[in-house]
C-alpha cells in the first residue's frame, strides 16, 4: 500500500507533465537509445514539489512521518520519467541519504542535493539562505489564500 504523501506527489508529478502547454518538441529527448521525458521540461516542477513537501513537513516529526517522508523520497528514482536520471538520482541518495529529523533538516536536505544535480549538470548552485527565503516568501503569500475557515 502506498503512503498518502506518495500518492499525492506521484499525482502531482503527472499533471504536471500532463496538463501542460508544451509541444511534443519541447518534452521528449533521444537519451540512451530511445525517447525519453526531456528533464529540462519536468525537473523544475519535480523540485519545486520535492522542496514544497519538504517545506510543509513537521517541526518536531513523528516516526511515521519520517519513515513516510524518507520512503516518498527513495520512490523518485523509481518513477522518474528519465532511465538516466533513476540512476544518478539513486547514486546521489547513496551519497546523501535523505535528513528528516526535522523539517529544517529535511528542507536543507533537500537544497543540497538539489545542488548536487546542479553541479552535475553545470547548473548554478544555490544558496541555503536563498531557497529558505524563496519559499519563505512563496508561502507567506498564497498559503492563506487556500486556508478554509471553518
Amino acid at each position: 500500500m502506498y503512503s498518502p504523501m506518495l500518492v499525492i506527489a506521484i499525482i502531482l508529478l503527472l499533471l504536471i507533465v500532463l496538463c501542460s502547454r508544451a509541444s511534443r518538441e519541447q518534452y521528449t529527448v533521444f537519451r540512451r537509445g530511445g525517447f525519453t521525458l526531456n528533464p529540462n521540461f519536468w525537473g523544475p516542477d519535480l523540485w519545486r514539489s520535492i522542496h514544497s513537501v519538504a517545506y510543509g513537513f513537521p517541526d518536531n516529526p513523528s516516526d511515521k512521518e519520517k519513515a513516510e517522508a524518507k520512503k516518498f523520497i527513495y520512490s523518485l528514482p523509481d518513477i522518474l520519467p528519465c532511465k538516466e536520471c533513476q540512476t544518478h538520482f539513486k547514486d546521489n541518495l547513496k551519497k546523501l541519504p535523505p535528513e528528516v529529523n526535522s523539517k529544517i533538516d529535511f528542507f536543507n536536505w533537500t537544497i543540497d542535493i538539489h545542488n548536487i544535480v546542479n553541479q552535475q549538470l553545470s547548473k548554478p548552485i544555490r544558496t541555503r539562505e536563498e531557497i529558505h527565503k524563496h519559499y519563505k516568501d512563496l508561502y507567506s503569500t498564497t498559503c492563506d489564500k487556500f486556508v478554509v475557515e471553518t
